[in-house]
């Protein structure tokens, strides 16, 4: 199905497995040097600092051995794309490592040093941004398909896609 043809009641099924952190506070005018837990609020409201904590999506929790099992069976796919983001674009792989590492329990994601490995099944979109995501986001074409494309709008790109085509962009900043 090409995208020009989507109607309203389209849809495909999408898995995200995911760590998010997105209901941090601001702390832009907090000194560098302060402790959160020795920062008050300037109008006594109060803070839930358990909301700070990094947690997994609903998918990830519901489908917990489909997780894992994704982990084992692409093991290898995704250490030799963190070798590659690695080397190739080490500024960005440093950014996204820096959340990844940050994770509470010492977590260890499947995609690392990404946060999340979306599965889009029959995927079909109208273009757009993922605007919460942080860095780049990596594309694996998986299946028995023929016609594949990924449109990159700014850079005015149409990539052909195979069944085991990678390719990687940064999708917030780039319509797709």
């Amino acid at each position: 199905m090409f995208s020009g043809e989507l109607k309203e009641h389209y849809s495909f099924e999408a898995l995200h497995f995911s760590y998010y952190n997105r209901h941090c506070t601001r702390g832009h005018d907090v000194p560098e040097d302060a402790h959160p837990n020795q920062i008050a609020r300037v109008d006594n409201s109060r803070t839930n600092y358990a909301q700070m904590l990094p947690y997994m999506s609903l998918d990830t929790c519901k489908h917990e051995s489909v997780y894992h099992n994704m982990g084992n069976i692409f093991r290898g796919v995704f250490e030799w794309i963190d070798n590659q983001i690695q080397g190739v674009l080490p500024e960005e792989y440093h950014n996204l490592s820096l959340h990844a590492n940050s994770l509470p329990k010492n977590v260890h994601t499947i995609g690392y040093p990404f946060l999340s490995v979306v599965v889009n099944l029959n995927a079909a979109t109208l273009a757009h941004r993922d605007r919460k995501d942080k860095g780049l986001c990596v594309v694996i074409a998986i299946g028995n398909f023929e016609n594949g494309e990924l449109c990159l709008y700014e850079p005015g790109l149409v990539v052909p896609l195979c069944s085991g085509d990678i390719i990687v962009f940064p999708s917030a900043r780039i319509t797709h």
